[in-house]
């Protein structure tokens, strides 16, 4: 992938680093542990948060956009044991806008969400509302090249990221969303609940892990639940499926809806 133009940092995503240094992400034992494992498949490097814009939290709402995993060795090499993915965003939200190739649907999609939940600013501005990262930061190299649709993650890699080591939610203390949608369907199940979100983590009334919803005549996965602290609900959270083959529209509105709605 070409090398995208230079992204300054926004605060957040500065503070986002500094949590990775302080594992340290890529470097710590269980990393290299992780590494092992997989052999003679190879992971890439742990991929950072893709944006946590500068305006993030402001007019209330936090919004935090999950995938999956990256897509081969994204980011750019700053001297850490992590890449920075930061500018690889802008190049591909900017790209998103076209919709000239399929795979930068999940941008696309991305893009009008985020867009749809603030009608009233410009997409730029709307962006710095909100914050998106994966669940997984590596990736077996293998398969999982940055122009492909295969999620390659063995679940040994997932286990150490999302509930040994808790990469995921050592970032929710971090960026403390009010709202997470989780674009990752079914696959990561095992992990919803403590390893993410802690023992404050309630299934939504009535929604579970095979609730659907339609989406334009398709079937969605549509799990909600919310985290419970001091009597309060303190976090809403969707995990629904990957946007690729879905109908835009009603994709886009099921979404933006549901993070506006409370």
């Amino acid at each position: 992938m070409p090398a995208p133009a230079e992204h300054i940092p926004s605060p957040l995503e500065s503070r986002v680093f500094d949590l990775y240094d302080s594992i340290p992400l890529g470097a710590h034992p269980l990393c290299r542990e992780c590494s092992r494992s997989v052999l003679p498949l190879r992971l890439g490097r742990p991929v950072s948060l893709y944006h946590a814009g500068s305006q993030y939290g402001c007019g209330g709402r936090r919004i935090l956009l999950v995938g999956k995993n990256a897509r081969g060795d994204v980011g750019a090499d700053n001297g850490r044991s992590f890449l920075n993915a930061t500018a690889v965003a802008d190049e591909l939200i900017d790209k998103g806008e076209t919709r000239a190739h399929r795979l930068y649907a999940f941008w696309a999609y991305t893009r009008q969400i985020v867009q749809a939940c603030y009608p009233n600013l410009s997409f730029a501005e709307a962006w710095e509302r909100v914050a998106r990262t994966n669940l997984v930061k590596c990736n077996e190299q293998e398969h999982s090249t940055w122009d492909s649709s295969v999620d390659g993650t063995p679940y040994s890699v997932a286990e150490r990221c999302l509930a040994k080591l808790q990469v995921f939610r050592r970032e929710l203390d971090v960026l403390h969303p009010t709202h997470v949608v989780l674009l990752t369907g079914r696959a990561y199940d095992c992990f919803l609940g403590e390893a993410m979100f802690g023992l404050q983590w309630r299934d939504a009334p009535g929604s579970g892990p095979h609730t659907v919803a339609d989406c334009g005549g398709k079937e969605l996965p549509w799990w909600e639940g919310f985290v419970v602290r001091d009597g309060g609900i303190q976090c809403r959270v969707l995990r629904t499926g990957h946007p690729r083959f879905k109908p835009k529209d009603p994709f886009v509105a099921l979404l933006s809806d549901r993070l506006m709605k409370e």
